[in-house]
């Protein structure tokens, strides 16, 4: 019997760990995790915490210092990031990444775009179902988190912390194991990127999810976990 890493479970922007709860009761134990939030969201949503990917993954970095072998971690959008920016600066505690419409490639017209989505007073007005979760999520500090998340995908779109292309990875220094994997309706993350991304890898494979969106509470969480269970589950124990 192989001796089995934990595995981790990274939210995306604007999200929270407990986002990560209905994917975890479906794995059912087959996959047992641990959902960690980031600096500044779900409960600590009302800290002046600052956001980049950089602290993010100190977060997630602190957060397995004392686990005894190399980690797998699952990465949703910004956490699928974080989890390969902590894979890139301390490859020997990484063992697996599985990131899940997680956007690679980024310019400041990307960055801008994006970021351009964020903002409190419109998203009030425009989309209040969005805001309700949202509330639930983080409290009435969640304007603040909208604000800073916005921040940083500007930052991000000027200055990419993996590079400015998707095959810039592969100069990254990640010896993980990789799956990225993007749901087939995703209108942010385009299937080129990705496929880019894994052709620079040293161990990669690209997932499509079929007929899967990139919002994480509308991602059939069936789907997912099968793949999950599929690429992790056989060889775990």
């Amino acid at each position: 019997m192989s001796q089995s890493a934990s595995l981790y479970l990274l939210h995306g922007a604007l999200g929270c760990a407990a986002d990560m709860t209905p994917l975890l009761e479906e794995l059912n134990g087959q996959l047992p995790g641990i959902a960690l939030n980031f600096r500044g969201h779900g409960p600590d949503a009302a800290s002046a915490a600052a956001f980049s990917i950089a602290a993010f993954a100190e977060d997630f970095l602190d957060a397995i210092a004392t686990e005894p072998a190399p980690v797998d971690v699952f990465g949703y959008s910004m956490g699928g990031y974080v989890a390969l920016y902590a894979a890139a600066r301390q490859p020997e505690r990484i063992r697996r990444v599985f990131t899940l419409g997680t956007k690679l490639a980024w310019t400041p017209t990307t960055g801008e775009k994006e970021a351009g989505r964020l903002n409190p007073d419109v998203l009030a007005e425009k989309a209040p179902h969005f805001v309700e979760l949202l509330a639930r999520r983080h409290g009435p500090a969640w304007p603040e988190v909208v604000r800073k998340t916005a921040a940083l995908l500007r930052e991000l779109g000027q200055t990419p912390d993996l590079g400015a292309l998707p095959g810039d990875l592969g100069r990254a220094g990640i010896r993980a194991q990789v799956h990225i994997a993007r749901g087939e309706l995703d209108r942010m993350v385009e299937e080129a990127e990705c496929m880019e991304a894994v052709a620079g890898l040293p161990s990669a494979v690209y997932l499509q999810l079929p007929g899967q969106p990139h919002p994480f509470e509308q991602v059939d969480v069936k789907v997912l976990a099968g793949q999950l269970l599929g690429v992790w589950g056989k060889d775990r124990y």
